[in-house]
């Protein structure tokens, strides 16, 4: 799965597309906040009814329009905000091979389409952004980054199904209604609450998504002040490694004459690099 083509060694900034997460990002804690305020509204509309005064039809009607345009708009933020953040998972992974990392777990390919496979999706989102992270951070150039998972990345996570799970079970209890008042009322208070749980991990998202951009800003520049040094000798020690390779089948087929000319290569590849 890890398998990239040599197209994914060029970097292309993804600082646009994560502004663009960013902006629909905070999208979806505005309208969760208009929400919260809306059904904070319904609320009282609803306690007034149980209390036995008079509610209008047309203070109902409106109550029921707002309520309906709201959730429309989240539903179209948050699918918006889904498309951009996988854009965004899409090139910050394909950008970390040029960032000097070999031992990915995931290619950019299944780095997007787990978050489609049931079950999978429960963990891998937070594997490949926690991948993502460790191999963005400018101090793994000098291999002194520390490769526990950052906090706010298990928080983001932890959060979001916590606030997944929740809105999904309240879900079906609000789509198909209830016979009592106390109910409805009841139903209204566990939207307020799912609205209020979402905020969180949007946020910590922002936050993630903004951090792993400007690290991966940062460890380019890095690379390009150090210039391609770095990268011929990477090259040298892999081309050395495959002539010593190539030198011991030599050996074990009996052409010692080859072997020994592959060896004196390898030395002297070796030796270059050093100077």
């Amino acid at each position: 799965m890890n398998q990239e083509s040599n197209s994914t060694m060029r970097f292309v900034s993804g600082h646009s597309r994560a502004q663009w997460v960013t902006f629909f990002m905070v999208l979806c804690i505005v309208l969760d906040v208009i929400a919260v305020i809306s059904t904070s509204y319904q609320i009282g509309l609803l306690s007034k009814v149980m209390a036995g005064q008079t509610v209008t039809q047309a203070e109902v009607a409106a109550n029921d329009s707002r309520q309906q345009t709201i959730g429309i708009l989240q539903v179209a933020a948050f699918l918006a905000t889904a498309i951009a953040f996988l854009i965004w998972i899409h090139r910050a992974h394909r950008n970390v091979p040029a960032l000097g990392a070999t031992d990915l777990k995931y290619s950019s390919r299944w780095a997007v389409g787990g978050f489609f496979v049931p079950f999978v999706n429960l963990v891998h989102p937070f594997q490949v952004v926690k991948e993502i992270w460790r191999v963005s951070d400018p101090a793994s150039l000098n291999g002194t980054n520390d490769t526990k998972t950052p906090p706010i990345v298990g928080w983001w996570w932890g959060l979001f199904l916590v606030s997944g799970f929740f809105s999904s079970a309240v879900d079906p209890m609000v789509r198909h209604g209830a016979e009592k008042l106390s109910d409805v009322i009841s139903a209204s208070w566990l939207m307020l609450f799912s609205d209020v749980l979402a905020v969180p991990p949007a946020i910590l998202a922002i936050l993630v998504v903004r951090t792993i951009d400007q690290m991966q800003e940062e460890s380019y520049r890095q690379i390009l002040i150090r210039g391609p040094s770095q990268e011929i000798a990477a090259e040298k020690a892999n081309v050395a490694k495959d002539l010593k390779a190539l030198a011991e089948l030599y050996r074990t087929q009996g052409k010692l004459a080859d072997a020994e000319r592959l060896e004196k290569r390898a030395r002297e590849t070796v030796s270059n690099q050093e100077r």
